[in-house]
């Protein structure tokens, strides 16, 4: 009898050391798997949360950026076509004194936009015939290209040769290569 306990503890130890084998140990190394998983999936949870927040911020701070750079394409075309209007009237100014006349009135308009960007262009010229002729033909053929949309050209006095003219243009304006062609750059 004493050696069919034995049999029997030893069956019985050799059954436990085969269930821890088998059944206990995979259980145990299948849980520390199971829970290195969760774990990383957690912080890739985690890393993704903090992603999304930063994109979120950097979203925010683009829209900030296209606001600021919109302002500032405004101001930059804002003064562009303000030294525009000035470069034109200087350039007019120097035209009328090339060719003698005097120019009692001198005015630009705010710059229009269509299919080119155009500064509108009021003068009242005084000068002889051939001045004010003189002075129309510098317009038109000089750079920048200068149209004029209406003349009215008005005689001073019966027996003085002076002429006025009423001078409505519009000059092309390109901004930089505008402000190259006048200043003389």
């Amino acid at each position: 009898m004493d050696s069919l306990k034995k049999n029997v503890a030893g069956l019985v130890l050799i059954a436990i050391l085969v269930l821890v084998k088998f059944v206990i140990v995979p259980w145990a190394d299948w849980l520390a798997e199971k829970s290195t998983t969760v774990q990383q999936l957690a912080a890739s949870v985690e890393r993704f949360q903090t992603v999304s927040e930063r994109r979120a911020e950097l979203q925010q701070q683009q829209v900030q950026v296209e606001k600021l750079h919109s302002q500032l394409q405004k101001l930059w075309a804002d003064k562009a076509m303000a030294n525009n209007s000035v470069g034109i009237l200087k350039h007019v100014e120097s035209l009328a004194a090339a060719s003698g006349v005097t120019l009692s009135s001198r005015s630009s308009a705010a710059s229009v936009t269509q299919q080119t960007t155009t500064v509108p262009v009021k003068l009242f010229v005084d000068g002889t015939p051939q001045q004010v002729f003189d002075f129309i033909y510098r317009l038109e053929s000089g750079a920048p290209l200068m149209l004029i949309h209406r003349l009215a050209l008005n005689k001073a006095g019966s027996a003085d040769e002076k002429l006025t003219a009423n001078i409505e243009l519009a000059t092309l304006a390109e901004f930089e290569e505008a402000n190259a062609n006048i200043s003389g750059k």
